[in-house]
């Protein structure tokens, strides 16, 4: 596109926007000389003179079909986003203070439409194709691209929560913007919320009810839901290469579709004794089926806890009650899985479980010094009389991928080794160079007592993520707390790690901070 007269300094600036919306509907670019224009015509900081037009045409180009990404990019670029989204101008050359971010806020979050826009394209990765599918059937896309827009404005002004002061900032966007109340509202509500998700996903059991609750409660609506969905997608992958991983998908894809259920009214996010009932005898009668011993089926399920019989499929049940009968017999079993698409392996450990707390401690060291990545922990322990077996599944990788046949036979030979006795977990962890190195103390420790109704919750921030499953379980089981469930999140050199526990209940959060603290220092 090219200025066709002198006069465009002089006229009302509207034009600079009209120009972009013509731009994106028919890929056209714009010549040195009309950037030379605009970039003199902001330079005066002008107001035009038909605002409800501007707005208008603004709200058209993000609500077109066409790509969004590459128009909003020029329009930063030549300043005409921050003049029209002052808020948005704050932060295009804004540093971010989260040294996990690769590029300055602004462009962190065109980069986040640049992801949006790409799930509008064919042929997308199988593994997107669930995201291009509620992407399409958004009723108002430009709400999702106005809050992925402005979904970090509010950290060019710290001292506070960004998402409050970014929610703000959103507001009074969208009343420039003449946009209706309930868009409005959709779009304060996904820039408030748009770490929710993420980290409910990455940090919570999403095995229990009171998790999927107290995110509905929040999230009540299955559009919004979509919309974060989408957001929070968009909003991870944008924050530098590699942060966005299969493991993260596969938790935030599990948190979507049990809260989809929940408000679809097709899941109770409660156990009832009933709905449990239920589904013990459907699986009863399903495995018999497949030629399991009814007796077998009906004594595994009925020593389980209600969360293992609502959230394991037909065929890891079946595979338990056979690990289960080895376990009886003091044989470990180890198992590994993997997703046809994952870059992560699933394990799963049953053997007899250990008098004291502990056994996980064990299996995480063995692991740590086969040099694996643990993103979760799910523990259950199947009591019948004064046997116990541990069932452990955990999520792990080895560099970035999914064990392979070497690496595998490795873990089976030292975990089965360990749990059986016959070598020490000390001589397996020599295998690390850098155990003569102090793991550093965490950062911070918070006790969480509303967030389960039966377990506490230990969230421990870490400055390494090296180590951290090993340390901390061993430490936990120091205090003689059993961990039922572990989430582990990190990236570049830090860490963050929830722990589901029992036997800290009772203590206050400074009496069991001092404990932990002590714990620690002895680890």
């Amino acid at each position: 596109m090219t200025p066709s007269g002198v006069t465009l300094v002089t006229d009302d600036p509207l034009w600079m926007v009209w120009s972009c919306y013509l731009a994106q509907q028919y890929g056209l670019d714009f010549s040195y000389e009309l950037r030379t224009i605009i970039r003199t015509v902001l330079s005066r900081s002008p107001s035009t003179s038909e605002p409800a037009r501007l707005a208008e045409v603004f709200t058209e180009i993000l609500r077109s079909p066409k790509p969004v990404y590459p128009i909003l990019q020029l329009m930063a670029d030549l300043g005409i986003l921050g003049w029209i989204l002052p808020a948005l101008g704050e932060t295009l050359d804004l540093i971010p203070y989260d040294a996990v971010h690769d590029y300055t806020v602004g462009q962190h979050a065109l980069y986040a439409l640049k992801y949006l826009d790409e799930l509008r394209q064919p042929g997308v990765p199988e593994e997107l194709r669930e995201l291009q599918v509620l992407l399409s059937e958004l009723a108002a896309p430009e709400q999702l691209y106005l809050a992925t827009l402005l979904h970090d404005v509010g950290k060019a002004h710290p001292g506070g929560s960004h998402w409050e002061s970014g929610a703000a900032a959103a507001e009074h966007a969208c009343r420039l913007l003449r946009w209706s109340t309930d868009a409005t509202e959709n779009v304060v509500f996904l820039v408030r919320h748009h770490l929710l998700m993420a980290e409910t996903s990455r940090l919570r059991d999403l095995t229990l009810p009171e998790t999927i609750r107290d995110f509905i409660a929040i999230v009540s609506d299955r559009e919004r839901l979509r919309m974060l969905y989408l957001l929070t997608y968009a909003d991870t992958r944008a924050v530098s290469a590699g942060h966005w991983t299969q493991v993260k998908a596969r938790f935030l894809h599990d948190l979507y579709r049990r809260a989809e259920e929940a408000l679809a009214g097709g899941a109770e996010p409660e156990f009832h004794a009933a709905q449990v009932m239920r589904t013990r005898k459907r699986l009863l009668r399903e495995l018999s089926v497949e030629n399991v011993p009814a007796e077998e089926v009906a004594a595994h399920l009925e020593h389980m806890p209600a969360h293992y019989v609502l959230n394991t499929s037909m065929e890891e049940i079946a595979l338990h009650i056979a690990f289960a009968r080895r376990a009886r017999q003091g044989v470990p079993s180890v198992s590994f899985h993997d997703d046809r698409l994952a870059t992560y392996t699933e394990l799963t450990v049953c053997t007899r479980d250990d008098p004291e707390p502990g056994l996980l401690a064990k299996i995480a060291g063995v692991l740590y010094a086969a040099d694996l990545n643990v993103h979760a922990a799910q523990v259950y322990t199947r009591v019948e009389g004064d046997e116990r077996i541990a069932l452990d599944t955990l999520y792990v990788d080895f560099r970035g991928r999914r064990l392979a046949s070497a690496k595998r036979a490795e873990v089976e030979n030292d975990l089965v080794a360990v749990l059986t006795g016959t070598r020490a977990l000390e001589d397996v962890l020599k295998k690390r160079r850098d155990l003569n190195q102090m793991p550093e103390k965490p950062k911070q420790m918070e006790i969480l007592d509303d967030i389960s109704e039966e377990f506490t919750v230990v969230q421990i921030a870490f400055p390494s993520p090296r180590g951290v499953l090993y340390y901390a379980s061993r430490a936990l089981a120091r205090l003689r707390w059993d961990i039922h469930s572990a989430r582990l999140s990190g990236f570049r050199g830090r860490s963050v790690a929830t722990f589901y526990v029992t036997g800290a209940k009772g203590l206050s959060e400074a009496e069991a901070k001092a404990a932990l603290d002590m714990a620690f220092a002895e680890a």
